[in-house]
């Protein structure tokens, strides 16, 4: 059975919100975590991710002792990103260094100019490690404003480079750069924008070079929920018959189990669904849909669409 009040409640399940879970009783702060099924939380961008999202989720463990993030690489198969623009495809692998020169290769009229000096200049291993200490570098940065001052002027001399050529590529064909912006949107971030500033750009191209990664989610959260329970939090499968308001605030659940109703002091909602919820957040959001489908396919070329993110 489970208590009558929560300091805190989460409502869905995923590996960052055992993690939510995880540090709200390390701080004393009794949680539950509801697996409510009416809402899915979005998985499609949590579970593929890239070098600057495992640094991330390795510097948490830093701060909050969880030990299965320090080995988040246990958990970890790296994929390739493979995008279709125009007539051309592009696909990513994990050399950031060949990423590069494969995007030169696929629009030679578009980035030879920018991007041929750089190559005559710098090798794949040099280049490369640069990247990787910048990335972990980038993700120490915990404020929007200092990640926008860092990518600006990174002290990486070999990044930097990319960087600035980009911009001034993209600044020089706005339509061709705005189609490209939208594909690396479509495929790292949840929401997207017309409106692009350099900063979102450069992230963009740096999350398109990187190698890239899928997490084995069932495990990870697996794991995470041992150590949640561990530390005396409580975890349920259910949905909510009703949300509890009183003078403007969600005060408790009225849960479809035999637990019935539980009283809260504050909530957070890990994901998305197309199903209205009763009061505002107190950070203002809004919901995108996605559509999902799945079909058989029966093809030659399957082999080669095999483990890959398109």
């Amino acid at each position: 059975m489970l208590k009558r009040k929560y300091e805190n409640v989460i409502i869905g399940e995923s590996y960052a919100s055992l993690i939510q879970g995880i540090i709200d009783q390390q701080r004393d702060q009794s949680t539950l975590i509801l697996n409510n099924n009416r809402r899915e939380v979005s998985s499609n961008w949590l579970i593929n991710i890239g070098e600057l999202e495992k640094y991330v989720l390795e510097d948490i463990d830093n701060k909050f002792g969880i030990d299965c993030l320090i080995g988040i690489s246990e958990y970890l198969e790296q994929t390739n990103n493979l995008i279709y623009f125009d007539d051309k495809s592009i696909e990513f692998a994990c050399s950031p260094y060949l990423n590069l020169k494969e995007m030169m290769r696929k629009f030679p009229d578009k980035f030879l100019e920018k991007f041929k000096d750089f190559f005559e200049m710098y090798e794949e291993e040099e280049f490369n490690l640069d990247f990787h200490e910048f990335i972990q570098e980038l993700s120490r940065k915990k404020t929007f404003k200092e990640r926008e001052s860092f990518l600006a002027d990174t002290g990486f001399e070999k990044i930097d480079y990319v960087l600035k050529q980009y911009i001034e590529f993209l600044n020089g064909d706005k339509v061709f750069s705005k189609q490209l912006n939208h594909v690396f949107q479509v495929m790292f971030q949840v929401h997207f924008t017309s409106e692009i500033t350099d900063a979102e750009s450069n992230y963009l191209l740096v999350s398109a070079i990187s190698p890239r990664y899928v997490i084995n989610d069932k495990k990870l959260k697996s794991e995470l929920l041992f150590v949640f329970r561990k530390l005396g939090g409580d975890f349920k499968d259910t949905t909510i018959n009703d949300w509890g308001i009183e003078n403007q605030r969600l005060r408790f659940l009225s849960l479809n189990s035999i637990d019935g109703a539980i009283s809260l002091n504050s909530a957070r909602i890990f994901g998305f669904g197309n199903n209205k919820i009763p009061f505002n957040l107190k950070i203002p959001y809004e919901q995108y849909l996605s559509i999902e489908f799945s079909c058989k396919i029966d093809n030659d070329f399957l082999p080669f669409y095999k483990k890959k993110r398109i």
